[in-house]
């Protein structure tokens, strides 16, 4: 898993030296995360969150015409709910804490017309929680995105992108219990060139 972290870093780095226009920007987005959990044995446990919160930089360089290489960094937030009932006593337990994930983006951007552009590619997550209710989701995970991007004058653009991310796809310590998380929101991106 370290080598194919290390080939994808090294041809992303390789293409950039290569590449053309380069664009960054700063977004923030508002969503909903769900914990996808496998089956449990001797009792339930349930996984809540709240609504989820993601703030970023993205880096932006063409390789082609219409095609954009994107990397940057990403910070997830969301409140969690646990409840945990007990197999023989039914008794129930219930406690919350904050989940934050960090996530380096490394997508292709395609943009189909003058303002649609889609967005999609694999991604690292690091799980930055010291709390461990759930599995830790460092990982690489995958990522989809479709946005309108109209730009403001010459320096500036907008974006405006709803999109879906399942962390955690392929996991640095798999076990029985791996659980991964699905984000979809909206995210709203002020860029400049």
């Amino acid at each position: 898993m370290k080598q194919l972290i290390v080939f994808l870093a090294f041809n992303a780095m390789a293409v950039t030296v290569f590449s053309q226009k380069i664009s960054y920007d700063v977004s923030f987005g508002v969503g909903t995360s769900s914990f996808i959990m496998p089956k449990t044995v001797g009792g339930s446990t349930s996984y809540q969150s709240s609504d989820s919160y993601q703030f970023g930089v993205s880096y932006t360089r063409q390789l082609h015409r219409n095609l954009w290489l994107n990397t940057g960094a990403r910070w997830l937030h969301t409140f969690v709910l646990t409840t945990v009932t007990e197999y023989l006593s039914n008794n129930i337990t219930s406690y919350s804490y904050n989940f934050n994930l960090v996530t380096i983006p490394l997508q292709l951007k395609y943009h189909c017309t003058k303002h649609f552009m889609v967005l999609g590619g694999p991604m690292i997550d690091v799980d930055v929680n010291s709390n461990r209710v759930i599995t830790n989701q460092s990982g690489v995970g995958l990522g989809f995105a479709i946005g309108y991007q109209v730009a403001l004058g010459n320096t500036f653009n907008i974006m405006l992108s709803p999109h879906v991310d399942l962390h955690n796809n392929f996991t640095f310590k798999k076990t029985n219990t791996t659980s991964t998380i699905l984000d979809a929101g909206i995210k709203l991106a002020i860029g400049f060139k």
